[in-house]
């Protein structure tokens, strides 16, 4: 169906270990890894959304890649980065490097809070995509974190222009069934999250993005074989018996609720850097009853 590189199953977007005093679990952070590949996942995204990327340097943001690069190396799982920042010459560096240590594609978000003009937006994604020939990117509008909508118009043309253009996510869920209406016939199309598998799924795309990957990677997975096998029923049911915990991923700001549970399943994660706090007491107790209802502790 598609003539472009193709990124395949469930991504995770990877939650970042801390230690006590706020450094990076380096040790949990490869354990983490290597327990996703074992699950089967798709590909990989270090320091996103998930990993606080806003809350971590360049420096820190370069060896998460780092890790993962490595431990993905051989195994069928993707590395893809996350290298948008707010300006276009930083987002050049970054995803130059991520290029560079090895990562498989990238996704790259709009620019934030300067909030350009469709030309702007257009002039920014063709810079970042010219200062890296070659390397696949997939396309990510979202408008709720950079407020500013990023075009269909625009994201057909860059589609048009750029070989390296492999996908879209489209986080805007307003805008997700003309997406693929028009953009799945030449690159899948991802929605925000593993909350629209299902729906995904049926209009075509090859898998799905997602936050509860980080505890329950290997039951998403099976969701998408059961789908690719035939088996929607069972797919259906699976999915539904999963969506405690997809839906408590995002009860709170994120990583917090990702990271409770991460701990309750047994992850030695940390807790979140601020200006992100811990779940509180009554929010914990709910946290706990969805992975009851889920069967996951």
């Amino acid at each position: 169906m598609w003539k472009r590189m193709v990124i395949r199953g469930i991504g995770v977007v990877v939650a970042t270990p801390l230690r006590p005093d706020g450094s990076i679990n380096e040790q949990e952070y490869r354990r983490l890894l290597r327990w996703l590949i074992q699950s089967g996942v798709g590909y990989v995204q270090p320091s996103a959304a998930t990993g606080q990327v806003m809350q971590t340097t360049d420096e820190e943001y370069m060896r998460l890649l780092e890790i993962a690069v490595e431990e993905c190396k051989g195994t069928g799982t993707l590395v893809t980065a996350y290298p948008g920042r707010a300006d276009t010459a930083h987002t050049i560096r970054l995803t130059q490097y991520a290029q560079k240590v090895g990562a498989d594609a990238y996704f790259l978000v709009q620019p934030l809070f300067s909030r350009p003009d469709a030309e702007g937006l257009y002039a920014h994604y063709k810079a970042v995509i010219q200062s890296a020939p070659g390397f696949p990117v997939v396309l990510y509008n979202n408008p709720d974190r950079t407020c500013v909508q990023l075009p269909l118009e625009v994201i057909e043309r860059l589609t048009d222009e750029f070989e390296e253009v492999v996908g879209l996510k489209q986080a805007d869920p307003n805008q997700l069934i003309e997406s693929c209406r028009r953009l799945m016939h030449k690159i899948p199309v991802w929605s925000r999250g593993e909350f629209d598998l299902l729906t995904v799924l049926a209009l075509g795309a090859p898998g799905s993005i997602s936050f509860s990957g980080n505890i329950i990677a290997p039951q998403l997975v099976q969701i998408v074989r059961l789908w690719e096998d035939g088996k929607i029923s069972e797919a259906r049911q699976l999915f539904y018996k999963m969506l405690p915990v997809i839906q408590a991923c995002h009860w709170g700001p994120i990583p917090s609720t990702i990271k409770y549970m991460m701990r309750r399943t047994g992850w030695d994660v940390g807790l979140p850097r601020l200006p992100i706090l811990d779940v509180s007491e009554a929010m914990a107790r709910k946290l706990d009853a969805a992975l009851a209802e889920a069967g996951v502790i």
